[in-house]
C-alpha cells in the first residue's frame, strides 16, 4: 500500500487539506477537519493521487449534501 514517502507528497496533501477546509468552511482544529484529514490520508494511501478526486471526496465528507444543492 502506498504511503507518504517524501516532503513533496506531504506538502501536496496539506494543500489539498487546506483547500478542502477553506471551501467547506471547516476550522482546521475541529473534529470535522480531523475526519477530513483521515479520509484524505486513507484515499491517498489506497492509491488515489489525483488532486481533484482527493479534494472532491474530502469536501463531500464535510458536506455530504453538497451535490444535491
Amino acid at each position: 500500500m502506498p504511503g507518504i514517502t517524501d516532503p513533496d507528497e506531504l506538502k501536496f496533501l496539506e494543500s489539498v487539506f487546506e483547500e478542502a477546509c477553506r471551501v467547506s468552511k471547516v476550522s482546521r482544529d475541529s473534529p470535522e477537519a480531523e475526519n477530513m484529514a483521515l479520509k484524505l490520508m486513507l484515499l491517498h494511501q489506497s492509491g488515489v493521487d489525483d488532486r481533484g478526486q482527493l479534494l472532491e471526496a474530502t469536501i463531500a465528507l464535510a458536506d455530504p449534501d453538497a451535490d444535491q444543492g
